[in-house]
């Protein structure tokens, strides 16, 4: 299934390889399909954050932000700047900073890093703070299942992925203006 979700569905996506797999679908060389976990990672996290928009939005303003014309997928910055001209508070965390994300913020973007035969690959990840069972909920973090995965903390997802790097942001919810 090459198809991506209509403006009316507005679910999380789990599912990036059922997405649009023709070249240019995701900047002007890359796909949805294979490289375009930034703008699902943006829209996941908005879904999450109670804003509704239609996938077809995000992709669209992600795919005039790219790298290497979409092959290297989403700017790492303009997922940062996305959020804040949004109005969104981000915070962000690295690598020494992983063990302590702080479990209140609305909503997150992981972005690890991984090593390939030809070189380095990544991958955006949304994700949630479930309290009740103490764990982060990521969306479509898993390319073969294609489903939510739990993890305890971001260093066990790091290790539990094979990545070599990774930095969060946390995402707050937007502030509303005094009356």
């Amino acid at each position: 299934m090459n198809s991506e979700p209509s403006p009316q569905d507005v679910r999380l996506i789990n599912s990036q390889r059922a997405m649009n797999a023709q070249a240019g679908s995701f900047g002007k060389k890359g796909s949805v399909a294979a490289n375009g976990c930034g703008s699902i990672a943006a829209f996941n996290a908005l879904l999450i954050l109670g804003e509704p928009v239609c996938f077809e939005e995000v992709r669209s303003r992600f795919s005039r932000h790219t790298r290497r014309q979409g092959r290297g997928g989403a700017s790492p910055l303009y997922l940062l700047y996305f959020f804040i001209k949004r109005g969104y508070g981000i915070r962000l965390y690295l690598k020494k900073s992983l063990k302590r994300v702080r479990k209140c913020h609305a909503a997150y973007i992981a972005l690890y890093f991984y090593s390939l035969n030809k070189g380095i690959g990544a991958h955006y990840a949304a994700a949630e703070y479930d309290a009740e069972a103490d764990e982060f909920i990521i969306y479509n973090d898993d390319a073969v299942k294609m489903d939510k995965k739990r993890s305890s903390d971001f260093p066990a997802l790091l290790r539990g992925n094979g990545a070599k790097y990774m930095a969060v942001i946390g995402i707050d919810r937007k502030r509303r203006p005094l009356s």
